[in-house]
């Protein structure tokens, strides 16, 4: 099903599949705002998890599909969130004189 969507096959949409993408991404933005993370980093792994889940299964609409996105989700937005708290880091440093 992935190799479908990455080949630029058409495929139809059933009302539940929009509903699920609506939920989820309402789910993604609660569990962020509820969460509280102490870091950039840890909110960016949320954040990535989150988006990449939904593109996940919009693009393969399977559970691979999902498994796939919320991985490489996180890790791109650990490493986004990571690149923020170490400029936090910075601009404190210089701060300081």
């Amino acid at each position: 099903m992935l190799m479908n969507a990455l080949q630029g096959q058409p495929r139809k949409h059933s009302t539940s599949f929009v509903c699920n993408l609506a939920g989820g991404l309402i789910l993604a933005i609660g569990m962020t705002v509820l969460s509280g993370c102490a870091s950039d980093a840890q909110s960016g792994a949320i954040i990535g998890a989150g988006i990449g889940a939904l593109a996940g299964q919009a693009i393969g609409q399977d559970t691979e599909g999902t498994v796939i996105g919320t991985a490489v989700g996180t890790g791109l937005g650990y490493m986004i969130g990571n690149e923020s708290d170490k400029e936090k880091n910075r601009r404190h440093d210089s701060s300081d004189w």
